[in-house]
């Protein structure tokens, strides 16, 4: 009975022990539980922010989607509204050259009523002239001494119309000889600047190839980024499932993540959208200069430049009407004077014929001896008609001698129209030199402005292209290195490192994959691949990668993350540099250098 009980109080002490182990098994168990609940909870979370993070970049693209139409669309509205500009300005520009001719022709009209007018007065005043003259067999002196006088101020008069005259003439001839060399000049420099745009126009397809590429490469990219966020998509599933089922592999997978996460943050960074969008900007912006260019090399002159020259343009041809109007009255004057110096001539004669008959009277009456004779009788009524022709010409001297004074009234004013037309010359020839100013002023000020706003746009341009097809260029040199770069050499002795070789050379041989430049061993078994360490290992006769809580084979491991360790260290090797920023300057934009 003794041992019976023994025995069963034996049983029962290892029955409390085991109780113990499954209770403390239990405590540990749910202790266990409670942390892969933490562990769960923190991973939900981490999920939920990145999906937050894509619907936020969702949302970001459509918002700049909607930015480049605008801006296109606000562009097509300016190319429509300076369309309608030209078409507007080319109206006004043909309403005023047929105003203009409007104008000429109504002044030509003008002018040939007044030459119709005053050929019919000079007419009337000869008609009067010769009924005075008319019937005249002689004359008694006239104009005596100041005839000479009179006659030598008519022949200065003269002299000077005449130097009037061909001054006018000459200045007409320079008129002509200026607006010759103005078109000239402006044909040259239209040449020129076709030329200069014809170069810009060269640069800009350049440019354009080169943009192209960067749609490509864009695209590529964008391509690469969908493919990341669609890897981040599944390793969230993925994450979900091995949460629920307790995979061991869920540590690999949150350590793949973060590479995803971090490749998306790095090569696309916030600010990459920003800087394709002023890309594309400075390009319109340069088309858009290109275009004002061809427009202006049409125009050569701003609206401002070119209405001022058009009203300079109404003075000369005001201040040439006037001159033609006086040089018309001039040679009317001429005309009066040669009229007058006809008179003169007639007097002269009609002078001479009075002394003859005077001296055969005297002959006559010596002859007569007789005063009773016949004779005597018929040379007293020819005495008396020489005295009825002697009042008569004393009345023409008088008649004479007031015309003498309107005339010498009439030189002075000819003299003033002279000196008037001097004047008038000086006005011409400043307004000529304004027009020369304005002109030059003009052409000088839009072709400085348009050359050195296209040259900064296309430099920009420039500038941005070829930073931005940096790191394409260098990813695919780093490509082709692959093909040509010698095989890798393996530590003697060390197993792992001579299946890395041999790795390595069949991915150069292929050209499946991209190896960071920097990629060597550190020491066995640890290896320095782009900006991060590896530890590699022969596990079931293959070579593979420690990541995170599990394995991955080696060549899987570089296809994946080759690629991105390549880019992340030429990005480095860029920012070492000096980079870039663009800011707005006036009308375009500029490169600045930061220090």
């Amino acid at each position: 009975m003794k041992t019976k009980y023994g025995e069963l109080e034996r049983q029962n002490k290892k029955y409390e022990g085991e109780i113990e182990v499954l209770s403390s098994a239990h405590l540990d168990a749910m202790g266990e539980s409670a942390e892969k609940d933490k562990q769960i909870e923190q991973l939900q979370t981490e999920v939920a922010a990145s999906f937050a993070l894509l619907q936020a970049e969702k949302e970001k693209a459509s918002q700049e989607r909607e930015e480049n139409n605008s801006v296109r669309n606000a562009l097509e509205a300016r190319i429509v509204e300076l369309e309608r500009e030209i078409s507007r300005l080319s109206g006004e520009i043909s309403a005023q050259e047929e105003e203009k001719r409007r104008r000429e022709e109504m002044e030509r009209e003008k002018r040939k009523i007044r030459a119709e007018m005053a050929k019919k007065a000079m007419e009337k005043e000869l008609r009067e002239v010769d009924g005075l003259l008319s019937g005249q067999e002689g004359v008694l002196e006239v104009v005596g001494g100041d005839r000479n006088k009179l006659w030598r101020q008519l022949q200065m008069l003269m002299a000077d119309i005449h130097k009037t005259g061909e001054a006018i003439a000459k200045d007409d001839e320079e008129m002509q000889t200026w607006q010759l060399r103005k078109l000239e000049q402006t044909a040259r420099e239209r040449t020129d600047f076709s030329s200069s745009l014809a170069s810009f126009e060269k640069s800009l397809k350049s440019i354009n190839g080169e943009v192209d590429k960067l749609h490509y490469l864009r695209e590529s990219l964008q391509n690469w980024k969908e493919e990341l966020e669609g890897r981040k998509a599944a390793l969230t599933q993925e994450i979900e499932e091995a949460e629920k089922t307790n995979d061991p592999s869920l540590q690999h997978k949150k350590e793949e993540m973060e590479m995803v996460e971090e490749s998306l943050a790095t090569r696309f960074p916030a600010d990459a959208s920003q800087t394709w969008k002023t890309l594309l900007v400075l390009f319109e912006q340069g088309k858009t200069l290109l275009e004002e260019g061809k427009v202006s090399a049409s125009r050569m002159v701003t609206v401002d430049a070119l209405k001022s020259v058009e009203e300079l343009e109404l003075d000369i041809q005001r201040t040439s009407d006037e001159l033609k109007e006086q040089l018309e009255e001039v040679e009317y004057s001429m005309i009066e004077i040669d009229d007058i110096l006809s008179e003169l001539k007639g007097v002269h004669g009609s002078r001479n014929f009075f002394n003859s008959t005077t001296q055969e009277f005297k002959a006559a009456q010596d002859e007569l001896g007789d005063p009773d004779s016949e004779k005597r009788g018929i040379l007293g009524q020819k005495i008396q008609h020489l005295r009825d022709e002697i009042q008569k010409n004393d009345a023409f001297k008088k008649d004479a001698e007031t015309k003498i004074k309107e005339e010498k009234s009439g030189l002075a004013l000819l003299m003033e129209k002279i000196t008037s037309l001097q004047e008038v010359s000086q006005k011409r020839g400043e307004l000529i030199r304004q027009l020369d100013m304005v002109a030059e002023s003009a052409r000088e000020e839009d072709l400085v402005e348009k050359t050195h706003d296209m040259e900064d746009c296309i430099d920009n341009l420039r500038t941005l292209v070829s930073r931005e097809l940096e790191v394409a260029e260098k990813l695919d040199e780093k490509r082709r290195e692959n093909q040509s770069q010698s095989r890798y050499v393996a530590q003697q002795g060390d197993t792992v490192d001579a299946m890395v070789s041999d790795m390595i050379a069949k991915i150069f041989a292929s050209n499946e994959a991209i190896v960071p430049s920097n990629f060597q061993r550190l020491e066995e078994g640890v290896y320095q691949f782009g900006t991060r360490k590896i530890h590699a290992s022969i596990l079931a006769g293959s070579l593979v990668v420690r990541v995170g809580g599990g394995y991955m084979k080696f060549i899987d491991f570089v296809k994946k993350y080759g690629k991105f360790e390549s880019i992340k260290i030429i990005k480095a090797q860029a920012s070492s540099q000096t980079p870039a920023t663009m800011i707005k300057s006036g009308s375009g934009w500029k490169v600045l250098e930061n220090k």
